[in-house]
């Protein structure tokens, strides 16, 4: 028995060399974002746990005569298993409180992106320039790149500090600060107006540089193929 114990062992770890494939390459592998969720390694974690006790109970039920990694079960009834009822009381416990870890990360995400957003149009400061904005396009539905150039370069500060202010959510959203889904349901429609409003001068800007608004306008793509 003992020149299987390699064998057995690779077969074992097999599942977790996959799992680990899986949430790296395949779970959750959203190009959009630069950085996945804080609350992405513990759904790992979590899932390991699972697989940990999945496993054990097999080792328990059926491989109970073979060495893993050094270890070895004794045969008896699963239901009457003490190490069985420990180990499983105690991965039990570690998934609750993986659980409760996850949650409390993604309620603070929830929370931190309305707070700034909120924060953000109570300010003076934005108010000010997103009033100013309605008296440069003078009723008009969109800025024209001539336009835009005959503008003053205080008046242009305006325009630059309504697509900075953008451009600094969709950073945010790409880098995992903000949640997605909450700034989408606040902002959508601002974000596709205010991109269909400025189009001339981002891609204006963009021809010179693909960098300038790079994250506004994947931003402004993504949520307007969810039309």
């Amino acid at each position: 028995m003992s020149n299987f114990n390699f064998l057995q062992t690779l077969l074992l770890l097999i599942p977790y060399i996959s799992t680990f494939l899986f949430f790296k390459y395949v779970f959750n592998n959203d190009a959009f974002f630069i950085r996945k969720k804080s609350y992405f390694k513990i759904d790992f974690l979590i899932s390991i746990c699972f697989l940990t006790s999945f496993l054990f109970i097999l080792w328990n039920s059926y491989f109970y005569t073979y060495l893993f990694l050094g270890l070895k079960i004794s045969k008896e009834t699963i239901f009457f298993n003490d190490k069985f009822i420990t180990f499983l009381g105690v991965v039990l416990a570690v998934i609750g409180w993986l659980y409760t870890v996850r949650s409390q990360l993604h309620s603070n995400m929830k929370n931190h992106s309305i707070q700034t957003i909120m924060n953000a149009r109570l300010s003076e400061c934005y108010n000010e320039k997103f009033d100013s904005i309605y008296g440069i396009l003078a009723n008009d539905e969109t800025l024209t790149l001539d336009k835009y150039n005959s503008l003053s370069p205080k008046e242009k500060s305006v325009v630059h500090y309504i697509l900075n202010y953008y451009e600094s959510v969709a950073i945010s959203i790409r880098y995992s600060e903000f949640e997605e889904e909450i700034v989408k349901s606040m902002m959508r429609s601002q974000v596709i107006r205010t991109h269909k409003t400025f189009k001339e001068v981002l891609d204006d800007l963009r021809n010179k540089s693909s960098s300038y608004y790079e994250h506004f306008h994947l931003l402004h793509n993504r949520w307007s193929d969810l039309s």
